[in-house]
């Protein structure tokens, strides 16, 4: 995995991100804790990016903490979030005495753990820094269900100049590779530069990510990935949001 171009592009990545409701994500997973959890207030954002999910979590009064692999990025999430921590980590191989609560992974990141072994890794990683009765949230895609089309585009403007963003999934309908492409174009004064990057991520179904989950020890509810309602997985849909406890 690469990440030069969110270090290339870090002034901007808010904007690119500008169609998320990261409150909506937050309020859904915080329901959750609530529902599933210990009632703790100690809580770590897995690629936290700039920290909007941190900042909303410190304003549901958590003791926030993010972690993320790009260390431009951290430096913009500890000005918007001063009052948290942050550490340059991979999901991967991070190990802290501390102990958290709720652990949260959001924008489908956990793909990001190629190959398989790293993405068991973060996922024990995330047991190990859970207190009893913690819970981990998190987002993912079952390979089965990949479109292989266009995408997500959206443009927006900024400092002037038109950005235009588009990312898309790619996946050869074998084997444990998905490839995540981000072209980006900006305009201005009518001269264009364009960014184009391809990350290399994991592909999972479902049912073995929930499998995994259990071989690690985790008690697991999965969810449609719909933030505005908690509706229990259909099996039908390749989008779902995860819930997995750590026994008491």
């Amino acid at each position: 995995m690469t990440n030069q171009l969110y270090t290339d592009l870090t002034q901007i990545y808010d904007l690119m991100c500008a169609d998320i409701d990261y409150q909506e994500q937050c309020n859904t997973a915080h329901r959750l804790f609530k529902l599933l959890g210990n009632g703790g207030n100690a809580y770590l954002d897995l690629a936290c990016g700039t920290g909007p999910h941190v900042e909303h979590f410190l304003g549901l009064g958590f003791l926030a903490h993010g972690l993320d692999l790009n260390g431009a990025m951290l430096d913009r999430a500890c000005m918007r979030c001063p009052k948290a921590s942050f550490f340059e980590m991979d999901m991967s191989s991070f190990r802290f005495r501390e102990q958290y609560d709720l652990v949260t992974c959001f924008l489908y990141s956990m793909h990001y753990c190629y190959p398989e072994e790293n993405f068991r890794n973060a996922l024990q990683n995330a047991f190990n820094a859970l207190k009893p009765g913690g819970v981990l949230c998190f987002d993912t895609v079952d390979k089965s269900t990949i479109a292989n089309d266009e995408g997500i585009k959206h443009h927006c403007i900024f400092e002037g100049a038109n950005f235009e963003f588009q990312s898309r999934w790619a996946y050869p309908g074998q084997g444990d590779e998905l490839s995540l492409f981000i072209d980006i174009c900006r305009t201005y004064e009518g001269e264009q530069q364009f960014w184009h990057d391809q990350h290399r991520m994991l592909a999972v179904s479902v049912p073995e990510v929930q499998a995994l989950l259990e071989s690690i020890g985790f008690s697991v509810t999965v969810f449609e990935r719909d933030f505005s309602r908690l509706i229990p997985w259909g099996s039908e849909s390749g989008n779902v949001f995860i819930a997995a406890v750590k026994a008491s």
